[in-house]
């Protein structure tokens, strides 16, 4: 999630959450608070973007507008609902979504859904 100038890596995200930090020096850094904290953060943010799952929610919780990737879930279900809010997917593959539950079967598609075209 970036939401203004941080972003939010999970435990197994460290390496690439270095990365990011690199990569936008100055720009935006990883938010260390608490759970609590960050819904502030959201909150007080004008737009999110992040990945389908649980920020979208407190996005849309606040009213925030996000923008969220969606793989393999389905996007008109969870889709985010701040006012101009968007989702960015990958259209036109016949085995989207696979996921029910947040249950996906192993993929013979080569995660081609992770592919989005920007």
């Amino acid at each position: 999630l970036v939401s203004g100038r941080w972003f939010t890596p999970g435990k197994r995200e460290v390496d690439v959450s270095q990365k990011l930090a690199r990569r936008f020096a100055g720009q935006a850094e990883a938010f260390e608070g608490s759970f609590s904290e960050l819904c502030q953060v959201i909150a007080r943010s004008e737009e999110a973007f992040t990945v389908e799952g649980g920020f979208l929610h407190i996005a849309s919780y606040y009213g925030v507008p996000a923008t969220a990737v969606f793989t393999s879930s389905r996007d008109r279900k969870w889709a985010a609902l701040g006012q101009g809010s968007r989702a960015l997917l990958r259209e036109g593959l016949a085995c989207r979504p696979c996921a029910w539950f947040a249950q996906a079967p192993p993929c013979a598609n080569h995660f081609a859904c992770k592919e989005v075209p920007f």
